[in-house]
């Protein structure tokens, strides 16, 4: 997230603009939940009335309902005006919205395990350390120190020889590809996965380039569609294919790099999405591992591992385009801020993000085996898949409902949960799948929120 202290533009409405954003735009769904109060005051460095003050322009505007003791959560679409705040406050009345009290989204974490004391004597440590030096801006690529922290862990974690001076750091995934928007001729076609991330599409097609979809089946990708088309970029998640889960045998990865070794013109962009927690066996190697040509282009993130506020995003880029950076978008600096670049820093070399992660995987562990237990005798349970990794899972449900009156029936029951229809592009898959993320509740609300979920069936 970018906040940006010395700009005359005030802290509350940058925040405020952040999301609204995001939610026009579908990055944020309605009925999900947004951060509490005090997180994103304590994980941005604002005062808690500063976030108020957003929040409240986020709920006038209707963008945003308040649950007394339940939090923020985003309105119904139908209900969002996008007028201007600044210039003219909405009066019109809402209508009444239901409480979300399940929130099974795939994006959700666990808020408690946030190291807040961590974070804090990090911050203050920084700030005794390196003091002037964090007034000064970084490389435009991000902190070299940063970008070590960052090839270190990769090389301990993911098994990635890394040069640092090969790493970008932004705001976020969307931050990176915009980056790689101008370093791609627009004559490129991008291959994407089908079911895939929902907004990458419109992304590509916002800046010119073509679009294929190519289908996801057991094993991955469709590797003859990929050759049979023209695509020159693919964007793939082989580790935990988003949504479904699929892991991409080596098989197919080895297929997929034959097919960038094709052309000079080919490139991967591999998104190594929920990494960090996988359940059964050993963790899957990156396709970037296999790379001996260079032609795979690695992104990483720490909104799932850390916090989504953060908005801390990484790519290693193949040493041919970090030329093009240099000369077609010399304008691009980055990002984020130094300070949180060196906090992160800390954090990664000091041993605090392992242990973080450790807690995560463990709490997220349980939360797994809760759902699958809740779920797995169930006679109206089909099929549980996308289970071995990740924070959420994949079921098919038994139903005559379509997914759009299941998806109006769990919201009014205040339960939040997307259907996998949502992220395919264009013909629709006939079974009846959602999505079901079990990082952001507790056990017991858990179980019960899936409890209720099987009654509406």
């Amino acid at each position: 997230m970018i906040i940006d202290n010395n700009l005359e533009y005030p802290l509350y409405l940058q925040l405020y603009e952040y999301y609204k954003k995001r939610i026009v735009e579908g990055e944020i769904k309605s009925g999900e939940k947004l951060p509490s109060k005090r997180y994103l005051s304590d994980s941005l460095g604002l005062s808690v009335n500063t976030v108020t003050k957003a929040y409240y322009l986020l709920e006038e505007e209707g963008f945003i309902i308040a649950i007394e003791r339940r939090g923020y959560f985003v309105e119904h679409l139908s209900n969002i005006n996008v007028g201007n705040p600044i210039q003219e406050v909405s009066s019109f009345k809402k209508e009444k919205s239901q409480e979300i009290i399940y929130d099974f989204s795939s994006s959700a974490i666990s808020e408690g395990e946030f190291p807040f004391y961590t974070f804090s004597k990090l911050y203050r440590q920084v700030i005794e350390k390196y003091r002037e030096n964090i007034l000064t801006n970084s490389d435009p690529n991000g902190k070299l120190e940063f970008k070590v922290a960052i090839s270190k862990y990769l090389r301990e974690s993911r098994g990635l020889i890394v040069n640092p001076k090969n790493i970008v750091i932004s705001s976020g995934m969307e931050y990176l590809f915009q980056i790689l928007f101008y370093i791609f001729p627009q004559d490129n076609i991008f291959g994407v996965e089908n079911p895939g991330y929902d907004i990458l599409p419109s992304m590509i097609k916002s800046r010119g380039f073509g679009v294929v979809p190519i289908e996801i089946g057991s094993e991955g990708i469709d590797i003859d569609t990929l050759k049979k088309s023209d695509v020159s970029i693919l964007t793939i998640t082989p580790s935990h294919q988003f949504p479904t889960g699929t892991i991409m045998p080596i098989s197919k990865r080895l297929q997929v790099l034959h097919w960038a070794n094709m052309s000079s013109n080919n490139y991967v962009i591999e998104d190594d999405y929920d990494s960090e927690f996988r359940y059964v066996g050993k963790p899957i190697d990156p396709l970037k591992s296999l790379d001996t040509e260079d032609k795979v282009i690695y992104m990483g993130s720490f909104s799932k591992s850390v916090a989504p506020s953060l908005r801390i995003s990484y790519m290693i880029l193949p040493e041919s385009l970090m030329e093009s950076l240099s000369e077609d978008a010399p304008f691009f600096i980055c990002s984020v801020p130094v300070i949180e670049q060196m906090v992160m820093a800390e954090f990664l070399t000091n041993g605090h993000f392992e242990r973080h992660l450790n807690r995560m995987r463990r709490t997220y562990k349980k939360n797994r085996e809760a759902a699958i237990k809740a779920l797995e005798k169930e006679p109206k349970v089909l099929d549980i898949s996308g289970a071995d990794a990740g924070i959420h899972i994949v079921v098919e449900f038994d139903t005559k409902k379509s997914d759009s009156e299941l998806k109006k029936e769990f919201l009014d029951a205040g339960i939040s949960i997307s259907p996998l229809s949502e992220y395919y592009s264009g013909e629709k898959p006939s079974r009846s799948k959602f999505i079901l993320g079990f990082g952001g509740l507790s056990r017991d609300l858990l179980t019960e929120g899936i409890g209720k979920i099987l009654q509406i069936l």
